[in-house]
């Protein structure tokens, strides 16, 4: 009985929280080199100089090198969950405020160094919807979520 009572509060929580929504728009907020994460190198040769011992043999030696460097990114994106079978005016209305929304999550990210960003975004998504007569902002979920690569060599 008590897996049973877990499992139905965790499934409840799951779709009341979206989960099983379908995202909608994934949009690139931001993007920039991690601080904390210091660079890569690589050194190789491409240049040798070479010649013939007198006393027989040769030898080659590198005398021109390259080195290389690589550095950690992030991107940002702010990605928003919600009903994908919307009427045509709803989803006009959804379009055009995940573009409003994008747009002030990147002032107020930029502005305060990112950590604002998604609650900017949770603010002008519902007020954008409302404007625009659609009442369906709480069927959405928006997130932001990051990604880190390394840059190719260069």
């Amino acid at each position: 009985m008590r897996k049973v009572v877990l499992t139905l509060i965790f499934a409840s929580q799951c779709l009341a929280s979206g989960l099983n929504a379908a995202e909608v728009k994934r949009e690139k907020i931001a993007q920039w080199g991690d601080p904390l994460t210091p660079p890569q190198s690589r050194t190789s040769c491409i240049g040798y100089a070479s010649g013939d011992w007198p006393w027989g043999g040769g030898w080659k030696t590198c005398n021109e090198w390259k080195t290389e460097w690589r550095h950690m990114e992030v991107e940002a994106f702010l990605v928003v969950s919600g009903p994908d079978d919307l009427h045509d005016a709803a989803k006009k209305a959804t379009e055009e405020c995940i573009a409003t929304t994008a747009a002030a999550a990147i002032g107020a990210g930029f502005a305060t160094g990112g950590s604002a960003a998604l609650a900017a975004a949770k603010v002008a998504f519902p007020a954008c919807m409302a404007t625009k007569g659609q009442q369906i902002a709480d069927e959405y979920s928006l997130n932001v979520e990051t990604l880190s690569y390394w840059t190719d060599w260069g």
